[in-house]
């Protein structure tokens, strides 16, 4: 009996999830069936190849799944790194002035896509919209003039493909800073998700 195409589908998107990112395109490769299945795997295909920085062609990928499934797959959101940058760092001036305090100690990074290489753990995913990496300026262990620089890295590319235009562009990028900051001055999910942030 064959295997059914949508379970191989979903173990590809679980062998991604864990970042087992050439055994899922081996996987997606292979799989043939209905236009909603093609543009599913081209959809995944593109996200890999943004992974691996193969962006001309992740770029192709995306158009296919659109062109093959608009409602489901639409096309990314784009927006120059240049703007984008330019939003985060407002975002981080309206912060109130204590917050901004406790950011002396802070880079905010904004990047294409997740690190296969350094990125990959049990504790993230490919498709992550941002990242914080550091010691919470709440964390008793640690006497803050005695810490390394904290760092968040924003994924610019997998924010665009989460969203619907440009308002919600704007919108989540704000929001992946804001947790992420959030991570930095030491709240947990609960506090962010109280927050609006999770």
């Amino acid at each position: 009996m064959a295997e059914d195409p949508w379970t191989v589908f979903d173990e590809a998107c679980a062998l991604i999830d864990g970042w087992q990112l050439d055994r899922a395109e081996q996987l997606l490769a292979r799989l043939k069936g209905d236009d909603a299945l093609a543009a599913a795997v081209a959809r995944e295909r593109a996200m890999l190849c943004d992974l691996r920085g193969e962006i001309d062609r992740a770029e192709q990928l995306y158009r296919r799944a659109a062109d093959l499934d608009p409602e489901y797959c639409p096309l990314p959101v784009r927006m120059s790194s240049a703007e984008a940058g330019d939003l985060l760092a407002a975002a981080v001036r309206r912060l109130p002035a204590d917050v901004r305090g406790a950011l002396d100690n802070l880079a905010i990074e904004l990047v294409d896509m997740p690190d296969p290489v350094r990125d990959a753990d049990p504790d993230t995913s490919p498709d992550m919209l941002g990242l914080y990496e550091g010691v919470p300026i709440t964390d008793p262990d640690a006497a803050r003039s005695l810490r390394l620089p904290g760092r968040i890295r924003v994924f610019k590319r997998n924010v665009e493909r989460l969203v619907l235009d440009r308002d919600e562009l704007i919108a989540e990028l704000h929001i992946t800073l804001l947790h992420e900051i959030g991570h930095h001055l030491g709240w947990d999910e609960d506090d962010l998700h109280a927050r609006g942030l999770g």
